[in-house]
Formats: C-alpha cells, structure tokens, sequence
C-alpha cells in the first residue's frame, strides 16, 4: 500500500522519465523565460486522496443500486458533484499563473544553487499552495493572495562546474481539497555558473612566489614589525639599541625591524602535474578563494589562457569564471 501511495505521489516525476514524453514536452510547451500557464501547458489527474475518494463513491454507488437507497443516491450525487467542482478549483489554481526566471548567484560544485523564480498573478485571482522544484525532496510551496507578485528562491543540488541547466521545472498544487493535482513542467531557460569545488593543496609552492621582475621579494628591512636582535655593529642608531637587553647584562644588541611587501602570486596550471585535470582546477579554486581573502595580488596561467596579476572581487570572478568553464 505505501509503494502504490509513494508512486503516486510521484507520479510527475515517474512520467518526466519517460523518453516520449520527454521528446512530446518541448513540442506542447516551448522553452521560454517567461511562460504563462493555460489549459494548454496544465496537467490534471486525481491524487492517491481523489483515488480513494473514487472508490469510495463507487462502493456508495453500487449500495444505493442494490438496496434501492435514496439517502445512498443523494450521497453519491453530492460527493460526486463535489469531486467535479474540486477539478475545475484545481485546475484554476494554476491558470493564468506566470512565471518568469530571475537572477542565479555562482556557486561552487556541492552547493545548492537557488533560482530565482517571479510568480505574478492573472488579475485579482489568487493562487494557494503552489509547490516548485526540480527534486520531490526540495520542493518550496509559495502562497499569492496579496501582492501581485512573489518572488521564491528555488533550490538545485549542482555536482560538477561549469555552466549547469536544472531543467524542466515542475509546478504543482492539490489545492483546495487534494483529491487533484494540477502540473505542469515548464522549461525558463535558466542556467548557473558552478565554479569548481575548491580542495586545499597545502602550502603555496615558492615558485609561485615572486615580484614584478620575476625574483622573490617578500620581506626587506624597514620600520614597520618588529623581527628580533642582532649583535651590535659600528654605525648601528643608538635609537634601535637594546638597552633593556643590555641591563640585564645580556651584552649590546640591536633591535631588527623588517616591513613586507604584498605577494604577487602566480597561480599556474602546470605547478600542479602529476594531478588530474578536475583536481588541478579544485586546488587552484582555493588558492584564488583564499588569496582573494588575504588581499595578495595574483595571476592565473591555463593552457590557452592567462588573466594578469591583480586582486579585488572582479578578478576574483574572473578568475573562478575561467576555472569553470575551462575545457
């Protein structure tokens, strides 16, 4: 009984792996980012509730035939009639709807993605327990009985980079009473940038390390931190001698101070052999995340391709742009 109610209820999603009705789908309801629902686009079949309900009357049905029973007929016409109005109910509570795709924000490989999804009402009708998502497990139900329009994010699992189409998005409701459901699937055109999902590689080589001119030049002796003591030389500041130091009798020393320059970083691919090509990107991911973190400037060579050393969240976007769609 629960494996009859479970394919039921999934019944959209069973038919959805049909091949035919795949190929049938786009004739009948063409990709577009805004669609707005008619009898055309809109499915309608009893839920497990309705079937229930079904046999139910049946039963009463067949009771008022065989023992001549009014009160059994009046029953039977009034459920009925209930369960015919519910249909037209339904169905009413996805006509006219419009949905229209909105913006996607990038995300990294293993996140949820969340869509945004417009829903604007047909006039004054209302629209109560619409259900949207492209899993059965994340479905969001959205109510429009006030505003003109809502606006709901719409979860997508991604699982690899690169530029990701959720698909067909299914639509539903079994509102007022549940003994339908009204569908569709519709196709909004939406897509998403996934960027690779970052993996630490431990440390930063020091060959991807260096200035402009191509040496290392990370620390030099300044003002600014202090670095330690050294023993004291002819023509070493009075200013910078340790004289705490020399009370304890400790000799005659003088404080170091060193200042550090910003890393210039080149990220490059072929610092990563020996790797495969999804984990090379994964480690380069996260030295862009981290080093955008920490403020260094740095540089991005892949085969073919090369974006010039510098910092700031444009390139931190173009950078993980590249990585994405690389290949």
């Amino acid at each position: 009984m629960f494996l009859k109610e479970k394919l039921t209820y999934l019944f959209p999603f069973l038919l959805w792996k049909k091949w035919w009705f795949r190929e049938w789908l786009p004739k009948r309801i063409p990709a577009s980012r805004s669609i707005t629902l008619t009898q055309k686009s809109i499915f309608i079949l009893p839920s497990r509730e309705g079937y229930a309900f079904t046999v139910i009357l049946l039963i009463v049905l067949l009771s008022a035939i065989n023992y001549q029973n009014s009160l059994l007929f009046a029953s039977f016409f009034l459920l009925s009639s209930l369960f015919i109005v519910s249909i037209l109910h339904t169905f009413r509570n996805l006509d006219g709807l419009t949905l229209i795709s909105g913006n996607v924000q990038p995300v990294f490989a293993g996140e949820e993605a969340f869509f945004t999804i417009v829903l604007q009402r047909n006039g004054d009708r209302t629209y109560e327990a619409l259900r949207l998502g492209w899993n059965e497990n994340m479905m969001k139900t959205v109510d429009i009985t006030e505003k003109n329009e809502e606006r709901v994010l719409v979860g997508f699992l991604t699982k690899q980079r690169g530029v990701i189409n959720p698909g067909r998005l299914l639509v539903e409701t079994n509102y007022p009473v549940g003994l339908l459901r009204a569908w569709t699937w519709i196709d909004l055109e939406l897509s998403c940038l996934v960027y690779p999902s970052p993996v630490k590689m431990g440390a930063i080589p020091e060959t991807f390390v260096s200035s402009d001119d191509g040496t290392q030049m990370n620390r030099f002796e300044g003002a600014d931190d202090f670095s330690g003591l050294r023993k004291y030389q002819a023509g070493d500041s009075l200013r910078n001698v340790a004289w705490k130091n020399l009370a304890r009798g400790h000799g005659l020393h003088t404080k170091e101070f060193v200042a550090y320059t910003d890393r210039k970083v080149w990220l490059d691919w072929e610092t990563f052999g020996g790797m495969d090509k999804e984990l090379r990107l994964s480690g380069i991911c996260f030295w862009v995340t981290e080093l955008s973190r920490t403020g260094d400037e740095y540089g991005l060579k892949l085969p073919n391709q090369e974006i010039s050393i510098g910092r700031g969240e444009e390139h931190r976007n173009n950078c993980l742009k590249a990585l994405a769609l690389f290949d």
